[in-house]
């Protein structure tokens, strides 16, 4: 409502359907202003004694999410516009980016297709504290890589980001199917069933464990391995990876297998700032009459290695206010910002 009223008392001019293009600068590199592209292919320069970049991240890009994560974009859960404009509009006028060590995935999604931008079939219940596995998580090898009833999604998180192209298959058998809660969120046993008779992408069902890796391009001796190592485990009551829930041995088929993805919704990588949130160069100097704040700063930048909830709205806001408070005198004394 206060930006509604601000435009109807024209003190803030909106331009709806606007692509930016480039960043205009003065000959001593200071930015003065933005030219854009308007819905009907006219383009408009836009003067400024200040101009704020806040176009959000890249995660919906396929081919800017590739270069900056060194991954192929799996999900289509980004938002839409995050195509990484701000990125190369900062950077071309001699801005650079950081954050590329601290690129970050979620556990995993359920997806309907290979990508880019596949939609997702549902969500796995993959949090011990709300459901404690009955399932084992395998590599491409075969291998578990990771305690499945470990309590901490960022431990969880971390390992996944160590295995091959960050994907892994929950592998049971029917009795588990039958007699545990759902493993897939808002299904039942028969649901799930439904989703293998289907033949939908990724699901996996076999009448032994060998035919099981065939089909779902796992190697069949690591698979083999894990299963004796983890019915060995079931019946001893010692995992070797310590899991303390195990309560049935994968052993009665037909067997299943899922295939999960590990990917990112946000964007890790973003445009260097100072503490001033200026735009600045590799040398640390600021690029006159550039700022930024929002997603384009990179996640990683507020939520380090890791993927923390409500660390990209909150530091916008609080971001976006603080940069406001410092624009507003400066705008009253040299003019207009974009």
């Amino acid at each position: 409502p206060r930006v509604e009223q601000a435009v109807a008392d024209g003190r803030i001019t909106l331009r709806l359907g606007h692509e930016a293009l480039s960043l205009t600068t003065a000959p001593g590199g200071a930015v003065t202003g933005v030219t854009a592209r308007d819905a009907h292919g006219a383009e408009h320069h836009f003067e400024a004694a200040q101009t704020v970049l806040a176009t959000g991240g890249y995660s919906a890009s396929p081919d800017v999410y590739q270069a900056m994560n060194g991954v192929p974009l799996y999900t289509n859960l980004p938002y839409a516009y995050s195509q990484g404009v701000g990125h190369r509009l900062g950077c071309s006028v001699g801005g650079w980016l950081r954050g590329r060590e601290n690129f970050f995935i979620n556990f995993g999604f359920l997806l309907d297709g290979e990508g880019p931008r596949p939609g997702m079939v549902g969500r796995l219940n993959t949090y011990p504290q709300r459901r404690p596995p009955w399932e084992i998580y395998v590599n491409a090898g075969g291998d578990r890589f990771v305690r499945e009833d470990m309590e901490s999604v960022d431990a969880r998180e971390n390992a996944l980001l160590e295995q091959p192209d960050q994907r892994y298959w929950v592998v049971f058998d029917e009795r588990i199917l039958s007699e545990a809660p759902p493993v897939i969120a808002g299904f039942d046993a028969n649901e799930i069933r439904a989703l293998f008779s289907e033949k939908r992408p990724f699901f996996y069902k076999a009448d032994d464990l060998r035919k099981l890796a065939s089909a779902a391009g796992v190697d069949a001796d690591g698979l083999m391995r894990a299963v004796r190592g983890y019915n060995y485990g079931v019946h001893s009551g010692n995992d070797f990876l310590g899991r303390r829930h195990l309560p049935l041995p994968i052993a009665q088929g037909p067997f299943y297998a899922i295939r999960v993805q590990g990917a990112a919704v946000s964007s890790a990588v973003g445009l260097a700032v100072n503490d001033r949130l200026q735009v600045i160069r590799p040398d640390g100097s600021a690029i006159p009459g550039l700022w930024a704040a929002g997603e384009l700063l990179g996640a990683s930048q507020t939520m380090g290695r890791a993927v923390c909830g409500g660390m990209m709205a909150t530091p916008a806001l609080t971001f976006g206010r603080l940069l406001g408070q410092k624009l507003i005198p400066l705008t009253s004394k040299s003019g207009s910002t974009a």
